[in-house]
Formats: structure tokens, sequence, C-alpha cells
């Protein structure tokens, strides 16, 4: 599946979730602005940034690639997440048919994060380094659970 299909069907399928949770739901005209989308509910507006996905590491996680990139027009440029401009992370692991939604200020880094389903919920991971090249430097700790908004049902 190409990479743009991939992500026109991550934001078709959290569209359908939202409204399935009788949110509003606002989708931009053009295709290159700074959000996927907007829904509302109880008056509060939600900005998301969509992502999708179909790699599973061998650690079990489902991992997200949270920069964007495109060809410029003399060079590619890469657009890194920055969760002040969203509230919400939608994340649809196409694999599995699900799509998880995500406290926006919950992510730490710009490139990647990961996704582990445990029972019913599922947690959020992020590698954090502290700068060496040690590979025990490296490993994957907790942001936080999905995030159910009280506006939803």
């Amino acid at each position: 599946m190409k990479r743009r299909t991939k992500g026109n069907l991550g934001e078709a399928k959290v569209i359908a979730h939202l409204v399935e949770l009788d949110c509003e739901v606002y989708v931009p005209l053009f295709d290159n602005g700074p959000l996927d989308l907007i829904f509302t509910r109880n008056g509060k507006v939600y900005r998301v940034s969509v992502k999708s996905t179909t790699r599973l590491t061998k650690g079990g996680t489902w991992a997200i690639s949270l920069r964007t990139c495109y060809k410029g027009h003399d060079k590619a440029i890469v657009k890194h997440f920055n969760p002040s401009n969203y509230e919400v992370l939608a994340i649809y692991v196409i694999p599995k048919d699900v799509v998880v939604l995500l406290d926006a200020s919950k992510i730490k880094g710009t490139a990647s994060a990961h996704v582990l389903e445990s029972g019913d919920s599922r947690l959020l991971w992020q590698r954090e380094t502290d700068g060496s090249s040690s590979p025990a430097a490296n490993r994957m700790v907790p942001l936080g659970m999905e995030f159910n908004p009280p506006l939803c049902r």
C-alpha cells in the first residue's frame, strides 16, 4: 500500500471512529495544512494529527513515525511532530483495524513513538536516550494511557 493511501485510510478510519463517538468532525479542504482534522464536543475544539502504521517491531510494539517527509521544489522537506500544535494524536493501526486516540501533550519526541496493546487499553511508548552511544542508554519508556477524552459519550 502506498504511503499516501495509508494516510488517507488512517484519516478516514479516525473520522469514522470520532463520528461513532458522537463528535462533530471537520476536515480541511486542502491536504497541505498544519493539521489533519478538527473535532468538537461540548463546545471544546480538538486539533488532530493522524498517523497510520503497519510496522510491528520485534518487541511487539507498533512503530509510528511522527515526522512527515515530502519533496519540495529542490530538496526533501521533513516536518517533525510538534505536540503544542495539537490536542490529540490519532493513530490507526492498519493490520489490527484499531484507532488509538492519545493526548498530544504527552508526546515527548518529535520523530517516532510506539503503541503497545495491553488488554483493553493501549500504552504509548517512546525511545529515551541519554545522548550516549551505548545501547543500554536507549530504552523504551511509557508515556501514558490511551486518551479517553471526557468529550465523547
